[in-house]
């Protein structure tokens, strides 16, 4: 306390103590898709993501997307279902296929530079052909190719969750139904086998509420803002499912029997009820192991989270000296979040100490790492499940109908 009955210098020391993690960013998009100005490609998006219908409009109008590109009716559908801030990653539209796949590859590698996108999407990539000044063809090996580049890198940043599309079939409902198993199925088991758990694919397209002259678009974008109202309003450990999608229909309009050919392969749908309320109805990640502990998207995007959170707290006690004392804030800052998401329904367990663990001490640690100027901490985390499957068995006897739910 300041000393202010003798003259003289009176000096007050103020620790700077580094204070609460606060969550990370879950809901920031970035968006690959192809444009046609070659010299607005460096600078498109700037540092600072475009936060309205209004900026991206006027960065549509730099960059001029090639007629037929999606940009523009996919980022509508993301601002209207929810979303508030995009990168754009521009793809210089090119006439062949190598010169794509470099430009794809290229804007793929920019992703590092924006260190807060935590959700990914590239839905020109679902068109048959590609529009540039002609239209290119593209197949499965194209698509299969970027998709593994870009889900690898959600892998690598550790922090970043892709949303694919189904590519466009022609055909019956039925036989599309059946080629997006099989594309599916194929993709998980060869481009997505190592990191499918760091991506999710939604089915069928959706008719932008504007912006798209009545053309069918893939989901992926609209999808995303329906990620960013969840994240908001109830928070990132929550199936973004059985939520409302804002679109003016869709096509093909699944049945109940696509549904169950669809779901275990790992397809999200979007479902019309009645009413034509249109839902998101699913909350899986393309992981190739059905018995992964990453099955559900939301649980992958909790720990993407729960990465970002972390890494941020923590950056402001680097160079702390390596010792007990700072071993304790450690663990007390991580054990205030952990609890946090414990109270907020996000870890399972009846109390803290089932629901999570923080270890940051000479167990953690060994004398290598206390030599080489490293600080370990180990944290766990037991995380809910979103309930896919309700049961209910009804049955009848002479005491009266009883009810049990499973």
């Amino acid at each position: 306390m300041t000393n202010t009955t003798m003259p003289g210098v009176s000096v007050t020391v103020i620790p700077d103590a580094p204070g609460p993690l606060r969550p990370a960013s879950s809901s920031v998009l970035g968006i690959i898709g192809l444009v046609t100005k070659a010299s607005s490609v460096p600078s498109a998006g700037g540092r600072a993501p475009l936060k309205s219908w209004t900026e991206v409009k006027n960065k549509l109008a730099e960059l001029v997307p090639p007629s037929g590109g999606l940009l523009r009716p996919c980022l509508y559908g993301f601002f209207d279902n929810g979303g508030q801030a995009v990168h754009i990653l521009p793809v210089l539209a090119k006439p062949d296929l190598q010169g794509l796949q470099t430009e794809f590859e290229a804007a793929i590698g920019k992703l590092r530079t924006y260190p807060d996108v935590t959700i990914v999407a590239c839905p020109d990539l679902a068109m048959p052909d590609l529009k540039t000044d002609v239209q290119v063809e593209i197949d499965e090996g194209f698509r299969s190719g970027v998709y593994k580049k870009l889900v690898d890198e959600c892998a690598r940043r550790q922090n970043c969750f892709a949303i694919l599309d189904v590519a466009s079939d022609k055909g019956s409902p039925d036989k599309t139904v059946a080629g997006v198993v099989e594309r599916v199925r194929k993709l998980k088991a060869d481009a997505l086998k190592e990191n499918g758990s760091y991506a999710a694919m939604y089915y069928p397209w959706v008719r932008p509420a504007a912006e798209s002259e009545g053309e069918l678009v893939p989901p992926s974008c609209h999808v995303a803002g329906v990620y960013a109202r969840v994240d908001r309003e109830l928070g990132v450990h929550r199936a973004p499912a059985n939520q409302r999608l804002k679109a003016k229909g869709m096509s093909p309009v699944l049945t109940p029997p696509d549904i169950e050919l669809l779901n275990p392969a790992g397809v999200n749908c979007i479902r019309t009820f009645e009413g034509g309320v249109d839902k998101v109805w699913g909350c899986r990640t393309l992981d190739s192991n059905s018995n992964s502990p990453w099955l559900y998207i939301n649980v992958r995007r909790l720990f993407c989270n729960a990465v970002d959170t972390i890494r941020l707290g923590l950056e402001p006690r680097v160079f702390e000296p390596n010792h007990p004392n700072l071993w304790a804030a450690i663990r007390r800052d991580l054990t205030v979040y952990l609890t946090d998401l414990w109270r907020a329904g996000a870890l399972a367990g009846a109390t803290p100490e089932q629901a999570f663990l923080v270890r940051c001490d000479e167990s953690s640690m060994t004398p290598q790492d206390l030599a080489d100027g490293r600080c370990v901490v180990h944290v766990g985390m037991a995380p809910t499940r979103p309930a896919e499957f309700i049961e209910v068995r009804i049955s009848q006897s002479t005491s009266g109908t009883q009810v049990t739910i499973n």
